[in-house]
C-alpha cells in the first residue's frame, strides 16, 4: 500500500486503530512532523513490517528541501511510484543499496538494516557495545555499534538486538 498522511496534526488520535498504537507519543510526533503517515485505508498498521520503500520514504522526508533529488533509475521502482523519488535519492547517497539495479523495495527491512539506514546520516561511532547477538563482521556491525553509542539502539528484555529480525511500523518510530 501507499503512504499518504491521513492524520496530520491530530496525530494517531486519528489513525482508524489507534486504540492498537502502544508508542502514542512517537507516533504522534512522527505523524505531525510528517515523518511518518497511514495506509490508504486510514489505519496506521502499527504491526505492520516496514518495506525498504517504506524505510526510504521515512528518512527521505528527514532531507533538507534543497536536497538533490535523483535522476537514477531501478529496474523494480516504476517512474510514477509514491517512493520513486525517495528510493533512488537514499540509493544515491549510499543509504540503500541496490543490486543488479534493483532495489528491492518491497521487501521487509531488518532491525539492523533500518538502523544503518538511520545511522548513515550522523557520525559512525566506534564507543559503543554490540549486543552478543551481532557478529562483528555483520554488515550493519558499525552501524548497530554506533547506534547503540547514541544511545539510539537497545536491547530487548533478552539484551539481545535481534538485527535479522523484521521491524514493524510501531517499533521504526
Amino acid at each position: 500500500g501507499t503512504l499518504s498522511v491521513h492524520a496530520g496534526a491530530e496525530g494517531s488520535a486519528a489513525y482508524t486503530d489507534a486504540d492498537q498504537i502502544n508508542y502514542r507519543e512517537a507516533v504522534d510526533t512522527m505523524t505531525q512532523l510528517g515523518i511518518i503517515a497511514g495506509k490508504d485505508s486510514g489505519a496506521f498498521d502499527p504491526q505492520g513490517l516496514v518495506t525498504r520503500a517504506e524505510a526510504a520514504q521515512m528518512l527521505y522526508r528527514l532531507l533538507p528541501p534543497d536536497a538533490p533529488a535523483s535522476n537514477t533509475a531501478y529496474a523494480d521502482v516504476p517512474a510514477g511510484a509514491w517512493y520513486a523519488k525517495a528510493v533512488s535519492s537514499l540509493a544515491d547517497l549510499g543509504v540503500l543499496e541496490a543490486q543488479d539495479g534493483m532495489l528491492d523495495t518491497g521487501r521487509a527491512v531488518t532491525r539492523g538494516e533500518f538502523v544503518r539506514y538511520i545511522a548513515c546520516f550522523f557520525p559512525l561511532r566506534t564507543d559503543g557495545q554490540l549486543f552478543p547477538d551481532v557478529a562483528e563482521d555483520d554488515p550493519n556491525a558499525p552501524f548497530i555499534r554506533s547506534a547503540q553509542a547514541y544511545g539510539w539502539a537497545q536491547g530487548g528484555s533478552d539484551g539481545l538486538f535481534h538485527p535479522d529480525e523484521t521491524i514493524n511500523r510501531a517499533a521504526a518510530v
